[in-house]
């Protein structure tokens, strides 16, 4: 009878616990591996898509671009033009990553530290939704000609690259962009719209 109460409360203990790591809307439930866990890997984009809108004082412009896991279709005022593009994301355990990009024959790689975001209540994120890249190495190729910009100290943590967490599976990934600007403050409104999603899997 007293192990028959261990394990029932052991099975309780495991319906609470595993819930919390659920820190995406669209999370597995259940889940036997932590969140650091199912993200440390190499992730490469499987597909997306992505709209905003632009708005530069009385000139309004939109664009949509698709992603595949080969190319990237972009279309503004009617153009619609296809290039290669490929990611590859690195996210190691040792709290190191390095984020490739390759962009129609432009390649960019960017290596530094990543961490998880803390709850925010108001940008409505919970802890461990996000994740922030500080960059401390941005390589850059093009046209046969490397440029190489380094950053230290609080130079690589001002700006970090913050990833949304929408889902997060053990070998599959989405990443979510959904934020508006607006500028009001001078003779000339600015104003624009992004949204989308990517999917990346290992």
């Amino acid at each position: 009878m007293k192990k028959i109460k261990i394990v029932l409360l052991m099975i309780v203990a495991v319906i609470f616990i595993l819930p919390s790591c659920k820190k995406g809307e669209n999370d597995p439930f259940l889940s036997l591996k932590t969140r650091k866990a199912r993200i440390t890997g190499e992730w490469t984009l499987k597909e997306g898509t992505s709209t905003g809108t632009s708005v530069n004082g009385s000139t309004t412009s939109t664009y949509t671009s698709t992603y595949t896991s080969s190319t990237c279709t972009s279309s503004s005022s009617g153009t619609s033009t296809t290039t290669p593009y490929t990611e590859k994301l690195t996210i190691d355990k040792d709290g190191t990553f390095k984020w490739e990009i390759n962009d129609n024959g432009d390649m960019d790689t960017y290596e530094g530290a990543w961490y998880f975001g803390r709850k925010n209540k108001e940008l409505d994120i919970k802890t461990k939704e996000t994740v922030c890249l500080a960059i401390t190495k941005d390589t850059y190729l093009s046209g046969g000609t490397t440029t190489i910009d380094t950053y230290t100290g609080t130079n690589a943590i001002a700006y970090p690259v913050v990833l949304q967490i929408d889902m997060l599976k053990n070998k599959e990934m989405t990443v979510k962009m959904d934020g508006t600007y607006n500028s009001t403050g001078g003779s000339t409104i600015y104003s624009g719209t992004d949204k989308g999603t990517k999917t990346y899997e290992q």
